[in-house]
């Protein structure tokens, strides 16, 4: 009999030792839970007024925003337990009769601890991504003479080191933030001016090879050939990230090209029909973290 009294006496001075402590986690996870509900309101501000400005295109808004409005629901809904943990704790009740409560509620406020913590960097990690002016922005291009489509080989290690600001910042980021994977998408959009090409030129020729078809118009070349201006830039880029990143372990880099034919660079600039300054590709890229 005296044996079971004192056990049980034991055990309630261990739950309230217990209860102590896990009353100042909860003070503490809900300190900083309000911290992280005030720096995803400032996130998702620095998201729309980014947008608002063009810095950042639609898809990259709305993935964004998805993310931070996830994480500001579920930080709402980690608050209103952490009330109700504090209730149980401050409970006048029975320590011995609130047991189970007691460890239901720290069982759970062990695994809050974690997902507020990965909720964090990954806002942090997006409130960096914002700053990162670069994105979404035309890089420095790349200029073709007239009815070259290929980067000769003497000036790959430069076209390389031309975009090599983007390399540095997403392997800054991705080493900033070890514990969060992230998505970098770089795409290289090439152009093409109004040049005619004749039946049986030497790019005629090339061109009919690679379609497959026969006759070609001006317009289908040009457009064939805008592609391949950035299909070749794309080709050296991953090769510079294979040199660059030789392991990946928490950034997925994917590098695709697209061809706008003899559409113009920049509506605001005026241009020739056989101009080289339409002869170009550009480059845009962003990241986003996972979560």
């Amino acid at each position: 009999m005296l044996k079971s009294l004192l056990t049980a006496f034991l055990g309630c001075v261990l739950l309230l030792s217990s209860s102590t402590i896990y009353a100042q986690y909860n003070e503490d996870l809900l300190s900083q839970n309000n911290k992280l509900l005030n720096l995803t309101e400032e996130v998702i501000h620095d998201v729309e007024t980014a947008f608002f400005d063009k810095k950042i295109d639609t898809a990259f808004r709305n993935a964004m925003m998805g993310q931070l409005k996830k994480i500001h629901t579920m930080a709402i809904q980690r608050r209103q337990f952490l009330y109700e943990a504090r209730g149980v704790n401050n409970s006048a009740t029975s320590a011995i009769f609130r047991q189970k409560t007691i460890k239901q509620t720290n069982r759970r406020m062990v695994a809050e601890w974690i997902n507020f913590e990965k909720e964090m960097m990954f806002c942090n990690a997006s409130k960096r991504i914002i700053t990162m002016s670069s994105q979404f922005t035309d890089t420095k291009k790349v200029y073709f003479a007239e009815d070259v489509f290929l980067i000769p080989r003497k000036y790959q290690s430069q076209a390389k080191q031309t975009y090599s600001a983007i390399m540095d910042s997403i392997i800054s980021l991705s080493n900033a933030y070890p514990k969060i994977d992230f998505n970098a998408t770089i795409l290289t959009i090439g152009y093409a001016d109004q040049a005619s090409h004749s039946k049986g030129s030497s790019l005629y020729n090339n061109m009919v090879y690679r379609i497959g078809k026969e006759p070609l118009t001006n317009i289908e070349i040009n457009d064939y050939v805008s592609y391949l201006r950035a299909y070749d830039l794309a080709s050296i880029l991953r090769d510079y990230v294979k040199e660059r990143i030789t392991n990946p372990k928490n950034v997925t880099i994917n590098i695709t090209q697209e061809g706008k034919g003899t559409t113009l660079p920049d509506n605001a600039t005026e241009y020739n029909m056989i101009d080289e300054n339409r002869r170009i590709v550009k480059v845009r890229w962003h990241i986003l973290p996972k979560f």
